[in-house]
């Protein structure tokens, strides 16, 4: 489902082929048989992911040369493409759906303020509610906050909302306001969501445990009588998932401080755990020592290692390596 033509701008901001048709899925999921209006489609991305999905879309871009490369781009796919020059900010057709993408590259620099980007968000949300249901595809940089203070003004207190922060491969990539019928039947106004897209497409929730299983028992066993900290990644804490949820799995140490440790790594797909090598009181002088000893032990890793074939590493990587293992 590739791009096969792109310009400088649209590529900047266009949607990845696997975020894009997990987004097409969950719109025909949600309102199946529905028209949907993608008023910034620039070079097609969620337009032809749409239409392979099989959802009755029409797309729509201010830009003239954007819509003659969302054109050829659906045509190489073999899909005829409906398009329309028109402002994201006044549609010009009555659709159930509407996805919008506003622009935070306005003036060839990209924009961290909402009130800048085209439409501006405020703008953008003023127009989402007169749809049924509405995709509003936001930065990742986007303050959980500041996003729930424009909803507050912009949309009625009953609409349906659902936000999540995707992540792929490690990488928070967007955030999306999911209103109205596009929000699911269990939506709440409150709701914050941290998504993790697989490689083959699926979908898992922060707070969702991992299967378990997988590896060879005795390294299993033996992994779990290691002490462990944990840390929650980016694509977690920026929703506001990970407030509270240490005291919630009932965190036996450093729960104030919101990172549990205990002799056994926390199985959930948002956290990363380590292996506690030492501890020290909390003390310039004593936390040094162990430090120490685990540079000299790295180098002297690096030295064994070393091969004809293989150069030694250098004093700098050795001691970036131990400050690793420190950690």
């Amino acid at each position: 489902m590739e791009l096969r033509y792109l310009h400088a701008k649209g590529l900047e901001q266009a949607t990845s082929e696997r975020v894009a048709r997990e987004r097409a899925r969950v719109v025909h999921a949600r309102a199946p048989g529905a028209s949907l209006f993608d008023a910034t489609c620039s070079l097609g991305a969620d337009l032809l992911a749409l239409a392979l999905e099989g959802v009755d879309v029409v797309g729509g871009d201010l830009d003239v040369e954007s819509l003659r490369y969302a054109r050829a781009n659906l045509a190489h796919h073999g899909r005829v493409a409906r398009l329309l020059r028109a402002d994201a900010a006044r549609p010009p057709l009555r659709s159930a759906l509407w996805l919008v993408d506003p622009d935070r590259r306005a003036d060839a620099r990209r924009a961290l303020d909402p009130a800048a980007w085209s439409p501006p968000l405020d703008v953008a949300l003023g127009v989402a509610r007169s749809f049924d249901g509405a995709c509003l595809k936001l930065a990742p940089a986007l303050d959980a906050d500041a996003l729930l203070a424009a909803e507050a003004a912009a949309l009625p207190a009953g609409l349906a909302r659902r936000r999540e922060w995707l992540s792929r491969a490690g990488e928070l990539v967007e955030v999306t306001l999911w209103t109205g019928a596009l929000a699911g039947a269990a939506a709440t106004g409150a709701e914050r969501v941290a998504v993790r897209l697989a490689p083959d497409g699926a979908r898992a929730r922060g707070g969702r445990r991992r299967a378990a299983g997988g590896g060879r028992p005795g390294a299993r066993r033996a992994a779990e009588r290691r002490p462990s900290c944990t840390t929650p990644t980016r694509r977690w804490c920026a929703p506001g998932c990970w407030a509270g949820w240490p005291r919630a799995k009932g965190s036996p140490a450093g729960a104030a401080a919101g990172l549990p440790r205990g002799r056994r790594a926390l199985g959930e797909p948002f956290l990363r755990a380590f292996r506690v090598l030492g501890s020290a009181p909390l003390d310039r002088k004593r936390v040094r020592a162990p430090c120490c000893a685990s540079t000299t032990w790295a180098r002297s890793r690096c030295a064994s290692a070393a091969t004809p074939s293989q150069p030694r590493r250098s004093r700098a990587s050795c001691a970036a390596t131990a400050r690793g293992a420190a950690s």
